[in-house]
């Protein structure tokens, strides 16, 4: 059927076209967890990611190649969307001059590619490296470590350059096995599971400039924590040998509610469930894996719509969301600056070849692609990342007719899109 419109329509019409190929790619979502690959196995040694929309599974990392086998236990998972990479906390491995360490941080690409060492050793004394997190926008990565060296719970480091790091002082000793980020408000939220007898099973909070004014607002045994920042609430797990609670309460530790009960039930005093949280704050989610059951499930962020997404996995523990190029466990995408600048594009109408020029304030992932006015991509520019500073890219039509096509430039926290007429 043609189409006898005007060019202003038609342009419209495209565009609202490529809004949606634009809603597409936003909403590509992935699940990142740690388990084990056998059922056999009980201790958490893979990497695993799916694919919401197409349900694929793959398998990332294997501590097996990472080291002498049995030497790694992996820890905690969480997703680098500026830089596509994975980073997780490690039991240990091996220098490359043969020499073991004891406890690091681990970094891939977001297809488990190219493991290294980012930081390590990072572990004191007799405990274990647990969770991490990451600061995009100011570039640190902070985790938290078990341990019965005294005031080296919380630790940070640049994530351009990670040597040397720090510990945050804070008032005695802690064993963190979870800790949060709390950048609008500049808190970090952290959990210790009592391992020293001097502090109480609970969550505790501090001023990311001031951790020594740490105080507690939950007094109980927690599994993991999450923070759902549009509604400024904390969630947590609750977890003994028979069932798994999740709680949330205001940011200060009041108004506790019960949202989910896991629904676990066994007689097997051996089995003790654990629930990790992640919390999809674009989406109003809440996702949490049942570890002794095999299941990732999420629900609303008032508690209903429970739903099961996956079954029969082999011990699920901590878990990392990405959806549409965006690591959940940050704020909302307001609240980040827009790095990217379209500085121009010449000419227009392009004959034998098209200039985009744009700029960065920051170092940026950028996506460059062409389009038709049927919203088929036609031409794949660029995908990198790029550091902070002016480019320009050129695009050469040798396949294309004469006609309207779309150029587009996304980064991770935006996309741009300009019509332009080839003509030769």
């Amino acid at each position: 059927m043609s189409c006898h419109c005007p060019t202003y329509l038609l342009l419209a019409l495209t565009l609202t076209a490529l809004g949606g190929i634009h809603s597409a790619y936003a909403q590509k979502q992935y699940i990142y967890w740690i388990g084990a690959i056998q059922a056999e196995e009980t201790l958490d040694d893979a990497i695993f990611r799916y694919a919401l929309d197409t349900g694929m599974i793959d398998t990332l990392v294997q501590a097996k190649d990472l080291g002498p086998e049995g030497w790694h236990d992996l820890y905690y998972v969480t997703v680098d969307t500026l830089h596509r990479q994975i980073y997780w906390t490690d039991s240990g491995g091996v220098f490359s001059d043969g020499s073991g360490y004891l406890g690091g941080i681990m970094r891939a690409s977001l297809d488990g590619d190219n493991p290294e060492l980012f930081l390590g050793p990072v572990q004191c004394g007799s405990g274990s490296v647990s969770d991490i997190e990451l600061d995009l926008m100011g570039g640190v990565v902070y985790w938290g470590e078990g341990s019965d060296c005294p005031g080296n719970a919380l630790n940070r480091a640049d994530l351009d350059s990670p040597y040397p790091s720090e510990w945050l002082p804070v008032n005695g000793n802690y064993s963190v096995s979870g800790i949060e980020l709390d950048l609008h408000n500049q808190m970090i939220y952290w959990t210790n599971d009592g391992h020293f007898l001097e502090k109480p099973y609970g969550i505790v909070r501090a001023p990311l400039n001031d951790t020594a004014s740490d105080e507690y607002i939950v007094m109980e045994g927690v599994s993991d924590i999450a923070l759902a920042h549009a509604l400024s609430k904390i969630y947590w797990t609750v977890c003994n040998h028979f069932r798994c609670i999740i709680r949330r309460a205001n940011l200060d530790g009041t108004e506790v509610e019960n949202m989910i009960d896991s629904e676990t039930r066994s007689t097997n005093s051996d089995i003790y469930f654990t629930g990790k949280l992640a919390i999809d704050n674009k989406g109003q989610k809440i996702y949490w894996t049942e570890h002794s059951e095999g299941k990732i499930k999420r629900a609303n962020l008032d508690g209903t719509g429970v739903e099961e997404l996956l079954s029969s996995l082999v011990a699920p523990s901590s878990i990392a969301l990405s959806f549409g190029g965006i690591s959940t466990a940050v704020e909302p995408v307001a609240e980040f600056p827009d790095t990217v600048e379209l500085l121009d594009l010449y000419p227009n109408p392009v004959g034998s070849r098209a200039n985009f020029e744009f700029a960065l304030t920051a170092t940026t992932y950028v996506t460059l692609e062409i389009f038709d006015q049927l919203g088929r991509k036609v031409e794949f520019l660029a995908s990198r990342s790029y550091p902070p500073g002016s480019y320009s890219v050129v695009w050469h039509p040798t396949g294309q007719s004469n006609g309207v096509y779309f150029f587009r430039l996304a980064s991770d926290y935006s996309s741009k899109t300009i019509p332009l007429v080839l003509r030769r």
